[in-house]
């Protein structure tokens, strides 16, 4: 189990650092384009076992003692695009969901499994305008 953490808080270290050399180089232009195109196939939502469960708050864990030991600025998107990218490659139905508000100008991206919130509290979509989401690009039912 402790080589397991150590090998993914590598992984996460090293994530977190490629997508914050891509924010920089690019901008948020870098995700769109990453996450947010017609032709990405994604994982069909589906009920979530409880091993997924417990391996999603687990990685969300991780990220965020990752960021919050960054030398660099590791935010909310870094935070989500790590996960997102994670839990993809596992084939794990979570969405990226990244939202403004106009009155104080704020942005804001968060993880979300079936419309719920995963790697923060609340509910978002209420708090802020919804700019791209990728359940959208999903052919599948929501469950319910």
């Amino acid at each position: 189990m402790v080589l397991k953490k150590i090998y993914w808080y590598i992984y996460v270290l090293i994530k977190i650092i490629k997508i914050n050399g891509r924010l920089k180089k690019e901008g948020i232009k870098s995700v769109h384009q990453k996450h947010f195109q017609q032709n990405k196939e994604l994982p069909e939502l589906r009920n979530v076992p409880k091993e997924e469960v417990e391996f999603i708050y687990f990685i969300l864990n991780i990220i965020d003692a990752v960021c919050f030991y960054y030398i660099g600025k590791a935010r909310c998107l870094h935070r989500s695009v790590a996960g997102y990218e994670i839990f993809m490659k596992k084939k794990i139905p979570i969405d990226l969901v990244v939202g403004v508000s106009k009155f104080p100008f704020m942005a804001h991206a968060w993880l979300e499994y079936n419309g719920r919130v995963v790697n923060d509290e609340g509910d978002m979509r209420n708090k802020y305008t919804i700019q791209m989401d990728t359940s959208i690009l999903r052919k599948k039912e929501r469950i319910g």
